[in-house]
C-alpha cells in the first residue's frame, strides 16, 4: 500500500511552477521507492488529490504520467505498467479513450519529452477560471503535445541521419531526466527547516495521546 499526500488548493493557483514541482516530486518519489521495492507489482493510481482537495484531474494526470515515466527510467523497469482509475470520472475516462487512440492513429507511445511539455505548457499562465472557460481547447492542446512523432520532428530538424536523431533524442531525454525532481538532491527533500520539525514532533505527540486515551478507554470499558 503506497500513500502519497496531495496539497489542498481551495484558493492557491494550482498550476504555478511551484506547486506543479511539489506535486511531481512527492509522486516521483512514492513511485521511484515502490517500483524499487516491489518490482512485480503496478502502481494503481487515480485521481489524486482531486476531490475535496480540489486539484485538477488533467494536471495531475500529467503530473503522475510524467513521475511514473521518470521513476521507471530511473530504476530500469520498462515491463512496469500504471494502472489509473477514473472511478465515477466519465470526461477524464474520455480523456483516457482520445489519447489512446489518437496515440494508435500516429503510432506512436507516451515520453518524457511530450510529457514535460505538456506540463510546461499547462504552468504557462493557466489557471482554474481558465480551464473552466477553454478547458475543451486546452485539451485538445495537450492532445496535439502527448502525440507528437519526436522522430519525425527531428527528422524535419536534422535530416535523415539515424544516428544523429537518436543522438538528439537521447539527449533531450536526459535533459528530462536531469532537470528531474529527484528526492535524494532537493533540499526541500533533504532537510526540514525548524517550524516543519516542530509541526511533526506536535503530530508524533498528538498520535500517542490518542493511542494512549484509546488504550485507557479499551481498559476501562473491557477490562
Amino acid at each position: 500500500m503506497l500513500a502519497i499526500d496531495a496539497k489542498p488548493f481551495y484558493s492557491e493557483n494550482q498550476f504555478t511552477e511551484k506547486n506543479i514541482d511539489r506535486e511531481l516530486i512527492k509522486c516521483y518519489a512514492g513511485f521511484e521507492i515502490s517500483l524499487r521495492n516491489q518490482p512485480n507489482y503496478y502502481i494503481s493510481t487515480g485521481r489524486w488529490g482531486c476531490g475535496i482537495f480540489r486539484g485538477n484531474p488533467y494536471l495531475k494526470t500529467l503530473i503522475q504520467f510524467l513521475s511514473f515515466a521518470i521513476a521507471v527510467n530511473q530504476v530500469n523497469q520498462q515491463q512496469s505498467k500504471i494502472i489509473f482509475n477514473c472511478v465515477n470520472d466519465q470526461s477524464l475516462f474520455n480523456f483516457g479513450v482520445q489519447l489512446k487512440k489518437l496515440l494508435g492513429q500516429k503510432g506512436v507511445q507516451l515520453n518524457l519529452i511530450n510529457l514535460k511539455k505538456s506540463i510546461l505548457y499547462m504552468q504557462n499562465g493557466i489557471n482554474e477560471q481558465a480551464f473552466y472557460i477553454e478547458g475543451n481547447n486546452i485539451i485538445s492542446q495537450i492532445y496535439t503535445i502527448l502525440t507528437q512523432d519526436i522522430q519525425q520532428i527531428q527528422k524535419l530538424r536534422l535530416g535523415n541521419d539515424d544516428d544523429v536523431i537518436q543522438a538528439q533524442v537521447d539527449q533531450e531525454i536526459k535533459q528530462v531526466l536531469v532537470n528531474a525532481p529527484i528526492i535524494e538532491e532537493n533540499k526541500e527533500i533533504k532537510m526540514l527547516n525548524n517550524q516543519e520539525k516542530k509541526n511533526r514532533n506536535y503530530q508524533v505527540i498528538a498520535i500517542i495521546i490518542a493511542f494512549a486515551v484509546g488504550v485507557f478507554t479499551y481498559k476501562k470499558v473491557f477490562k
